[in-house]
């Protein structure tokens, strides 16, 4: 997710639970709440990793890999993703 063109958050969606928009329900669910919160602000949902059959445990493998790549370009986690387990900080 992103706020005004800024990594707001990464996080994991189940793709065999659709909203009407396209998107998996609790992605749709979040940026609507987003968008309320910050209505004068750009808000985006994109998916990055597409895989129906993937079980919850392996997606939250996934997720933990895009945050690790963030944290290893950036030297800090996503913004909304500030305590996420698994993450290998360098001290």
């Amino acid at each position: 997710i992103k706020i005004d063109g800024g990594l707001y958050k990464y996080g994991k969606a189940d793709m065999t639970n659709m909203a009407s928009s396209g998107q998996p329900r609790r992605l749709q669910s979040q940026l609507t709440k987003l968008r309320n919160n910050y209505p004068s602000s750009v808000i985006e949902g994109k998916i990055l990793y597409q895989n129906s059959s993937i079980s919850t445990k392996g997606i939250k493998s996934i997720e933990t890999q895009y945050i690790q790549r963030y944290y290893d370009l950036f030297g800090e986690l996503p913004p909304a993703n500030p305590r996420h387990p698994g993450i290998m900080i360098k001290e």
